[in-house]
């Protein structure tokens, strides 16, 4: 594996990249000549963000990720070129004792994804509390789709020391 990263600041905004090959990276395919339905080949990943924080008490990050599989033939099954954007918004409130978040995740190929959502609270410099949702939908051909019957609520106390 081979990879690299950036990233810079524009004032309220930072723009940020990663990219990384792999050479031996492996998935699912229905061709018989294929050993136990698995292909190997090599894979060029990147991501590019972009986050703002020119709102009082907002954090806003947007992301681009994309996956070219290097040997693709058509029983796999995947596709050449996977795509999946994010957009996570969080808000803080009553001077961070209180923040409030939501991410979205989109695959683009498949048209699925997974909204999750929190809430926590600093009850004391030790004891955090929490609550969230994380909300499958899309098909179940999709990596996020097929747990489209699984969303699932959370409740968390977290205590340092």
């Amino acid at each position: 594996m081979i990879g690299g990263s950036f990233s810079n600041a524009f004032g309220d905004f930072t723009l940020r990249g990663e990219a990384g090959y792999s050479t031996h990276r492996f998935f699912l395919s229905d061709n018989p000549a294929d050993v136990q339905g698995v292909a190997q080949s090599g894979e060029l990943s990147y991501v590019l963000g972009l986050d703002y924080q020119g709102w009082r008490d907002w954090f806003a990050s947007a992301q681009v990720f994309q996956s070219v599989i290097r040997d693709h033939h058509s029983m796999l099954v995947r596709d050449k070129v996977d795509t999946t954007a994010t957009l996570l918004l969080r808000r803080d409130f009553f001077n961070d004792t209180f923040q409030a978040q939501a991410l979205l995740i989109q695959n683009l190929n498949d048209s699925d994804g997974l909204l999750q959502a929190s809430l926590q609270y600093q009850w004391s410099s030790n004891i955090r509390l929490k609550v969230g949702a994380d909300i499958f939908f899309g098909s179940s051909r999709g990596l996020y789709g097929q747990f489209d019957d699984s969303d699932r609520i959370s409740i968390a106390v977290e205590f340092g020391f």
